[in-house]
């Protein structure tokens, strides 16, 4: 799967630049604030459009950044199914970037990037990088 990056919710730990609670997070993407958080991969539909993967066990995601951290390039082949609570248009930012996103906006590593959000697009923004 090409993911672009990912956000991991926590109930007391929101990713720097995001201003909205978690509460409020969870409400404006249509999940319920539970305590284990949420993990939400930001990838493209097959019609090249971005999409928000909002799964329910965050454990992968949290191995998939720590494997980012150490300069080992690892993508998922796809969620499985049971974890995938919805799909949305449109990203969830900010997130940490994938490494390929990383060097097609010319970071050195994966970094945490804010990008532009699109008001039309409910969860986040339309920009593609690169």
């Amino acid at each position: 799967m090409k993911l672009a990056g990912v956000v991991i919710l926590r109930p007391h730990a929101v990713p720097a630049g995001m201003e909205e609670s978690y509460t409020e997070i969870c409400a404006r993407l249509g999940v319920e604030a539970q305590p284990e958080g949420w993990a939400i991969w930001n990838a493209w539909a097959r019609d090249g459009q971005p999409v928000s993967i909002v799964l329910a066990d965050s454990s992968g995601t949290e191995g998939l950044l720590t494997n980012w951290a150490h300069g080992i390039e690892v993508y998922p082949v796809t969620p499985l199914p049971a974890q995938v609570v919805l799909t949305r248009q449109g990203w969830v930012t900010p997130m940490t970037l994938s490494p390929a996103s990383a060097r097609r906006l010319g970071a050195a590593r994966p970094t945490c990037r804010t990008l532009p959000m699109d008001s039309d697009a409910s969860g986040g923004s339309a920009a593609t990088p690169g």
